[in-house]
């Protein structure tokens, strides 16, 4: 929710110092009708304080918080129709007069209200920014002044300010993914942010439009939104409080009680307009939590903490070690930098291989990366060199359909690309995939656990960032092979991949890590950029070594396989040696 017009000074109308509660009641609006375009769904009316357009405290075009400017036009109309007088709705047509006039009309941005000011605090965000937030706000002003006076110009605005909202955040807009479902960012940061209260402000617009303009389009955009955050909700449950945003903060972000309150609130009003039991169930915790003095201190010294670590002062907020901003680094570190290769294979809640990581687990490794300031690349991106110095490309082996299922929600969330390495022979036969290794599964009940994935959802990894790369043909073992033979498994996985995908196929993944200098030597001649191998040693373009996470890589140990101590000792010549003795091939079935 907003704070002031001005990110450095407090209005009369936003919380304290502290976001108190107590500074800044909020409540159920008043004058809801479900279904029906009438009073808004929290009470901003406290927001307007004199019915003239503009109002006083308004700032010049480049400093103004979009936000601000709509809930003070929301106020209004509250006014208005709690029967005010009609200089409360000339205040809200002069509003959305306002965003009419400032609205981006064509372009990459069409429909978006730029904001002209960095974010100096918490999140960083360099001008020009939308806010998700923003755009579902002043779609609700502006549909409601659409049903008062009838002049299309609002309706047209109102829907033209959904489509920033259905562009990925990567791409310059402000949605991201949620569980694989879409989430609307009030602040679009790398990895997303997921605040809470302000995806909800941004939802409540896209439902204005969807009874009072667009049922179809958006009638469809707010129950996939509601959906997600419905299936989603229990994640701003800290077992104690609520948690304002989902950044991989080095300290979790509890809410203040102001937000604590408005959360509740929201929910509340949800359960009006849109009961779900999960709205029910968390609204009800956090009142619950909200009675208890030891949650409420208990929030207190979190919150506490976590301004100390992720300061608001303009000035620290981004200078620190962990901070944002210094996230990667932002170094160019040359050809070959030490970057973090991952290779995972298969993403299951219950395939009790060797092979498949949990969901969970999955996401603990990739987060405490992500909050030890790692930022992601694909393979492809580390073999070009295009990487900043503190980089981590996530990879998987085989091409399961379960990476599709489980993994690339979980790295959207966290705003990681990946890397996906298929025997390209057998991407969307339809059938489980078999090889030595995995084949004892089959005619087991966990025989789906080696269904491939297909090439439209190979596709859909593409479009989100992800690059699709070759595991060879049919998964074989490539030193066993006639010079014929291998030629042909290398460059038809590389031709089919580059025409299904329509663009070239720069690198490969040898299947169960097995080369030798031939092997090598013909993936270079077949037109390959690299090769990852899983045996330790020095960086190499077709030997690039990566680091195999398994089922039993949890806790410590994956935290020593991902150090860079153990890194450089793997990469040395004592660890080779060691490697040496240890390794039989075929450990792994990759």
């Amino acid at each position: 929710m907003a704070s002031a017009p001005r990110p450095t000074k407090r209005g009369s109308t936003d919380p304290d110092f502290f976001s108190s509660a107590r500074s800044f009641p909020i409540t159920v609006g008043t004058n809801v009708r479900p279904g029906e375009l009438h009073g808004y769904y929290v009470d901003l009316s406290f927001k307007a304080e004199t019915p003239s357009w503009p109002p006083p405290w308004l700032p010049p075009r480049d400093q103004q918080l979009h936000v601000s400017t709509a809930q003070w036009g929301i106020g209004a109309y509250e006014r208005y129709i709690a029967g005010e007088g009609e200089q409360w709705l000339e205040a809200a047509r002069g509003a959305a007069d306002h965003f009419v006039k400032e609205q981006v009309r064509d372009g990459v941005r069409r429909g978006a209200w730029l904001h002209g000011m960095p974010m100096h605090h918490t999140f960083l965000l360099r001008p020009p920014w939308i806010s998700a937030m923003a755009q579902g706000e002043v779609a609700s002003l502006l549909t409601r002044v659409h049903k008062e006076t009838g002049d299309d110009r609002y309706a047209e605005s109102a829907l033209m300010a959904l489509e920033p909202l259905r562009i990925s955040s990567l791409r310059g807009g402000t949605e991201a993914l949620l569980g694989g479902g879409p989430f609307y960012e009030e602040y679009p940061t790398d990895p997303p942010s997921f605040v809470l209260n302000g995806g909800i402000y941004a939802m409540w617009g896209v439902y204005d439009v969807s009874i009072g303009l667009d049922p179809d389009r958006a009638g469809r955009d707010w129950a996939d939104s509601l959906d997600v955050l419905a299936s989603n909700i229990h994640r701003w449950d800290c077992g104690y409080w609520s948690i304002y945003d989902l950044f991989p903060h080095p300290v979790p972000n509890v809410a203040s009680s102001a937000y604590h309150l408005l959360h509740t609130t929201q929910l509340r009003a949800m359960q009006l307009i849109a009961p779900r039991p999960e709205f029910e169930v968390t609204a009800s915790n956090f009142e619950r939590y909200s009675q208890s003095r030891l949650n409420e201190g208990r929030a207190f010294a979190t919150k506490s903490a976590s301004r100390m670590v992720v300061p608001r002062n303009r000035l620290l907020a981004h200078r620190l070690p962990w901070s944002e901003s210094r996230r990667g680094q932002k170094v160019k570190s040359g050809r070959l930098a030490h970057s973090l290769v991952l290779a995972y294979h298969a993403v299951s809640p219950h395939w009790p291989s060797s092979l498949a990581v949990t969901p969970g687990r999955l996401r603990e490794h990739l987060e405490m990366l992500v909050r030890y300031g790692y930022v992601g690349a694909t393979f492809a991106d580390v073999i070009r060199g295009d990487v900043s110095a503190k980089t981590v490309a996530v990879t998987f082996d085989d091409g399961f359909q379960s990476v599709i299922k489980h993994a690339f929600p979980v790295m959207s969330e966290l705003g990681l690309p990946g890397t996906i390495f298929v025997p390209a022979g057998l991407m969307g036969l339809g059938a489980p995939m078999r090889w030595s290794g995995i084949d004892k599964w089959l005619d087991t009940e966990w025989e789906n656990e080696l269904m491939p994935a297909t090439w439209d959802e190979l596709r859909q990894l593409q479009d989100a960032g992800w690059e699709i790369a070759s595991h060879t043909w049919s998964h074989a073992r490539l030193p066993q092979l006639s010079d014929d033979e291998l030629a042909t498994e290398l460059s038809r996985s590389r031709d089919r991949i580059s025409q299904e995908m329509g663009g070239p196929c720069e690198t490969l993944a040898y299947p169960y890590g097995d080369y030798d200098d031939r092997v090598r030597e013909l993936a270079r001649e077949t037109g390959y950029a690299g090769a990852a191998s899983m045996h330790p040693g020095p960086e190499s373009p077709y030997c690039w070594p990566r680091i195999g996470i398994y089922s039993i890589d949890e806790g410590v140990r994956y935290r020593l396989k991902a150090s860079s101590a153990v890194r450089r000792l793997r990469s040395s010549r004592l660890g080779q040696a060691l490697e040496y003795r240890r390794h039989l091939p075929g450990r792994h079935p990759s």
